[in-house]
């Protein structure tokens, strides 16, 4: 089951709803569509927030917002999302998918994640270093610390966080404040990307 969520609990009913306008057929032979769930232990609704709870549950059924596809042994795969989209506080959508392949392109990380939500007028991302260029880049500046401290050294955090900023201009991510450096920032930290 690598690479799957498993197979729902005995106390969930799972099923796949069709997303047409992104190409997923629950009803095709391989089953794709958003996983929605319904069960008593699920949660009733967001706390005090009818407007929320009445865009997930749909006649008793919690829309994930997560696109699955059903496997051979009846696990569940998640393969994609159905919004990736964020409206920012100032009422601004963001295509976060974009923003991500985008920095993705900068050779010094392996993984972003980005996010964003109604109430802030920001993104923030959780970025993943890529080891081997980070260590080659130790190297040459005859550092010989393990990675994780290498993560923790300020010319290396200052030396990736250039290269991002350099890769956002490089493809033309429009960010309000490019990425700054200070000297607590930690890779254990968020980043603040728009």
């Amino acid at each position: 089951m690598t690479g799957t969520v498993g197979v729902p609990m005995t106390t969930i009913e799972a099923r796949l709803e069709s997303v047409p306008e992104m190409g997923y057929d629950a009803l095709s032979n391989v089953a794709r569509g958003e996983i929605c769930l319904r069960g008593n232990t699920l949660f009733s609704g967001y706390h005090k927030r009818e407007d929320l709870t009445k865009e997930v549950m749909v006649d008793g059924w919690f829309h994930t917002g997560d696109i699955g596809e059903w496997q051979p042994n009846g696990s569940m795969k998640i393969i994609d999302r159905k919004k990736n989209i964020f409206k920012l506080s100032q009422g601004e959508y963001i295509a976060v998918e974009n923003i991500e392949n985008k920095y993705l392109q900068c050779p010094l990380i392996t993984t972003i994640w980005v996010y964003g939500n109604s109430f802030e007028s920001f993104l923030v991302a959780v970025v993943v270093p890529e080891r081997k260029a980070i260590e080659d880049w130790a190297l040459e500046h005859n550092l010989t610390d393990d990675f994780k401290s290498l993560c923790d050294n300020l010319k290396a955090r200052k030396y990736i966080l250039d290269e991002l900023n350099s890769t956002a201009q490089k493809h033309q991510v429009y960010i309000y404040n490019s990425l700054s450096y200070n000297s607590n920032f930690s890779f254990y930290d968020i980043f603040y990307l728009y």
